[in-house]
């Protein structure tokens, strides 16, 4: 009776780890108390003539933007600019990307640049080494990620147009 019993409790023990393992439990994003290093974005466009990617990466000190394209007889002159980053900014950038639930985002949304409607992605850089990039339709972020994108796609259009503007 007594091997009888040991074997239901490891019966009952497999099976509760069975039940847990598929049960879809999963951790959906980095802890909340993740440090964020750095919050990329940027965008393409296949089928187009000019500066036609460009990417922002930011950090706690400063922005790195950056932009490439090219002409019908070649390649224009990747552009690159670094300026230092607003505290506020930089703070505003952390609190949007510690809410989005990286890992339980796909990595990508719709068809990106099919019929050249544009791609457009979010890449967000956690201490540790972890990182997640999500690539979607230009302007069409994945609802998670829309206020981040948003934020992150002013801040690269308005440094390109001050710098066109100079």
């Amino acid at each position: 009776m007594e091997m009888v019993d040991r074997l239901r409790n490891h019966t009952v023990a497999i099976a509760i780890m069975i039940a847990l393992a598929s049960s879809g439990c999963q951790v959906i994003g980095p802890d909340k108390s993740s440090t964020v290093i750095s919050v990329a974005s940027g965008d393409s466009f296949g089928e187009c003539l000019g500066y036609c990617k460009t990417q922002i990466e930011a950090s706690p000190t400063r922005i790195v933007f950056s932009t490439e394209g090219g002409t019908l007889a070649g390649p224009l002159p990747a552009l690159s600019d670094t300026v230092s980053i607003e505290h506020e900014l930089w703070s505003h950038l952390v609190s949007l990307a510690r809410v989005v639930p990286v890992h339980a985002l796909d990595s990508i949304y719709g068809c990106p640049d099919c019929a050249d409607g544009g791609a457009e992605w979010v890449e967000i850089e956690f201490a540790g080494d972890e990182s997640r990039r999500i690539t979607f339709e230009f302007r069409h972020a994945p609802g998670p990620l829309a206020s981040l994108s948003d934020t992150l796609r002013t801040v690269r259009r308005d440094h390109w147009n001050e710098l066109e503007s100079d």
